[in-house]
């Protein structure tokens, strides 16, 4: 979709680089060593944890930060890799909506 070409055009490569490196699948930027899992259990606001079935951040890892963020929401998108908004717009706005209707 044109917003999403229009995303990947001006994302700040430049930035995206110095923090991660040329590629996200093995970090070797300045966040190279930056973990903060421990933290999760500090967050105290409503959270929705959205992982797609074929996302590199695979739904396990996902499920790991949601158990870790006490009365967090999880929601697990069966035919999406990275960009639910985009390959399951309906299901992902309406569980959008849902959540916040009930954190308003």
């Amino acid at each position: 979709p044109a917003e999403l070409e229009y995303a990947f055009r001006n994302m700040g490569t430049e930035i995206f680089e110095t923090m991660f490196g040329p590629s996200d699948f093995h970090i070797v930027g300045t966040i190279r060593n930056w973990n903060i899992l421990d933290r999760l259990a500090e967050i105290t606001l409503p959270t929705l944890v959205l992982s797609g079935r074929f996302d590199e951040c695979s739904p396990e890892h996902m499920w790991d930060m949601h158990q870790r963020i006490q009365g967090s929401r999880f929601e697990l998108f069966e035919s999406s890799s990275h960009m639910p908004f985009i390959e399951e717009p309906a299901r992902f706005d309406a569980v959008t909506r849902e959540f916040l209707r009930h954190h308003d």
